[in-house]
């Protein structure tokens, strides 16, 4: 039974991730750093997006504790889950705020106007805001512990340390060292993360997709083999 329900979660993992195809240019680049900047995240966009991963890859992103069977059929929240986390910290470090928290489930509670207007600090109004930002996962806290976050984040930074480059890149434009910080500059850099955040998202669903993992991956390696 558990296996029937669970083969039917996962095929229908596949066929949704489909829908969140992203269109990667929202505007046209004016100056000749921002067409730079916009060619390379294109590129590692794509990078991602065309990689294969091997069962090995996907036992290694739980710290080998499930099989690749198991760990593929969820790879669709944990690894969107994980990016959004590293989002928080590379946001967090630009703003020179204290590290992230314990990871906990998202919980979709939004602050009330009142509760953002009394933050003492953008600090205290950043924690208030990252905890209702949409990339959040309401299924992550059914499917992860704290230390799955930790392990999946650990292989997406060895595995494309571009992710966390991107959103550093990103951040920076945004937001130039000793620039003061107030609430109007972390409401600018959290609209520039759920920017990059969608765009990564977007290559990422691809390159774990269900649906196109099996024919893309079969006839890259038939191109690997036809090559030999």
């Amino acid at each position: 039974m558990f296996v029937t329900h669970f083969l039917i979660v996962c095929i229908c993992f596949g066929i949704n991730v489909r829908a969140g195809v992203y269109t990667r240019s929202n505007s046209y680049p004016t100056t000749d750093a921002e067409r730079l900047s916009l060619l390379d995240m294109d590129v590692e966009l794509a990078k991602i997006e065309n990689t294969c991963l091997r069962n090995a890859d996907y036992e290694q992103m739980t710290g080998h504790h499930l099989k690749a069977f198991l760990a593929q059929g969820i790879a669709n929240i944990w690894v969107p889950e994980s990016v959004a986390i590293i989002g928080f910290q590379e946001m967090r470090k630009v703003l020179k705020f204290s590290p992230p928290h314990t990871w906990q489930p998202y919980n979709g509670t939004e602050p009330t106007s009142a509760e953002m207007q009394k933050a003492s600090t953008p600090e205290a109004y950043y924690d208030l805001r990252e905890n209702c930002i949409s990339s959040r996962s309401i299924d992550a806290g059914e499917w992860l512990f704290p230390h799955n976050v930790a392990t999946v984040i650990e292989f997406l930074d060895a595995r494309f340390p571009s992710i966390r480059n991107m959103f550093k890149k990103a951040f920076e434009a945004k937001h130039p060292k000793n620039e003061m910080v107030d609430k109007l500059v972390v409401d600018h850099l959290i609209n520039e993360y759920s920017n990059i955040f969608e765009k990564i998202k977007s290559s990422t669903q691809e390159m774990t997709s269900l649906t196109t993992r099996s024919t893309k991956c079969f006839y890259a390696m038939s191109d690997r083999k036809g090559k030999n």
